[in-house]
């Protein structure tokens, strides 16, 4: 088993107009070119997929990561597995409502027994 790895960081999804969309099919070539022989991928995304943590930017990354894998798959013989490996960032946060992550920090701080002047 020969193990493809695709790692991207930093994306910060926004809309439909994103520089990286219109590089996708340029993307995908250059990954298929180096997983030829691979019978599994793994798609590491490390932090900021979106710019705000909306929702309307995850479908627009979810998408994207769905036509790299679909292509992918397409396009290889051996590949019988493709996973994904998410971690977000900061930028994943959607921080409009902040009522959650204050409760958070409250308890952090209750449990810790930090002290803050």
């Amino acid at each position: 088993m020969k193990l493809g790895i695709i790692q991207l960081s930093d994306i910060h999804f926004n809309s439909l107009e994103d520089f990286v969309l219109d590089k996708k099919n340029l993307f995908i070539d250059a990954c298929c070119s180096e997983l030829t022989d691979c019978s599994k991928i793994v798609l590491v995304i490390t932090g900021d997929i979106s710019f705000s943590g909306d929702t309307d930017q995850y479908d627009i990354a979810y998408e994207f990561f769905k036509e790299i894998e679909h292509q992918i798959r397409e396009r290889s013989t051996y590949i019988n597995s493709f996973q994904y490996v998410i971690v977000p960032g900061n930028h994943d946060c959607n921080f409009k409502d902040d009522s959650i992550r204050d409760i958070v920090i409250d308890r952090i701080l209750l449990t810790n027994r930090v002290y803050i002047e």
